[in-house]
């Protein structure tokens, strides 16, 4: 059922933007609200055509990413989606400190929103420039300081 829904989305967006980028999403706390395992995700993203598989949390109570699925599972569900071809990308109440571990599984893109509001706040809390910036630079401090001991191509 979620192949199905994932190519009928995947379908509609592309026939109105090619360019656009389909992400299949999943919930790392889908315990909660009785969805699919969140392993499942990067399978369907890959026999759907989306472009990238996500997880996030589905309720907004301030656990995180990390409370639900831990990051030894998250960096299968990074690996399950770079082995289809898929971006895969995380999000959860995430914050600055946990851009190490993310960096270090390989993560594509960090989902975020109270990390870059003033407050912290996701809800009333405006998205900060300064906040953007901040945790952008953060991202790639990590990303330099992994790709820096890696070995280089002959």
């Amino acid at each position: 059922q979620g192949i199905d829904v994932m190519r009928a989305v995947v379908r509609a967006v592309k026939e109105h933007n090619p360019d656009a980028l389909v992400v299949a999403s999943g919930y790392a706390d889908a315990h909660r609200i009785g969805c699919l395992n969140p392993l499942a995700v990067p399978d369907i993203a890959a026999r759907s055509g989306a472009d990238a598989a996500m997880l996030d949390t589905a309720v907004k109570d301030g656990t995180r990413l990390f409370d639900h699925v831990p990051p030894d599972v998250c960096a299968e569900f990074v690996r399950l989606a770079h082995a289809s071809g898929r971006l895969a990308a995380l999000a959860g109440s995430v914050r600055q400190d946990d851009l190490g571990e993310l960096t270090r599984i390989g993560t594509d893109i960090v989902g975020v929103r109270g990390a870059v509001c003033e407050g912290g706040d996701r809800n009333a809390g405006r998205i900060r420039p300064h906040l953007v910036a901040a945790f952008r630079a953060e991202m790639d401090r990590h990303d330099r300081e992994r790709t820096a001991g890696l070995p280089t191509a002959r």
